[in-house]
């Protein structure tokens, strides 16, 4: 591979490792927020958070995600999903 690949490759790892830690930061945020998942909820800080968290979640499933990277989206996000349940219990968090 040449050094003109390989800089691909590191920028094309490095979208995916931020949407991976936007994905976290966002769930996070909003349990924080104490979202309780109610749809007519509409806080500011829980609306917007909730938009961001989509977009992520879109772009693990778009054709762009795939373009970058082989690794599967499902097993990328069940992954994330378990360190923030390990992030919860570590924490001793309680939704407001």
């Amino acid at each position: 591979m040449s050094i003109q690949n390989d800089g691909y490759v590191n920028l094309a790892n490095a979208i995916v490792q931020r949407a991976a830690e936007d994905y976290l930061k966002y769930k996070k945020r909003l349990y924080l927020l104490g979202d309780n998942g109610d749809p007519y909820d509409e806080r500011k800080g829980v609306l917007d958070t909730r938009d961001k968290l989509m977009d992520v979640e879109r772009f693990f499933k778009s054709k762009w995600y795939i373009t970058l990277t082989n690794l599967n989206s499902e097993v990328l996000v069940k992954k994330l999903n378990q360190e923030f349940e390990e992030w919860k219990a570590e924490h001793k968090l309680k939704q407001a």
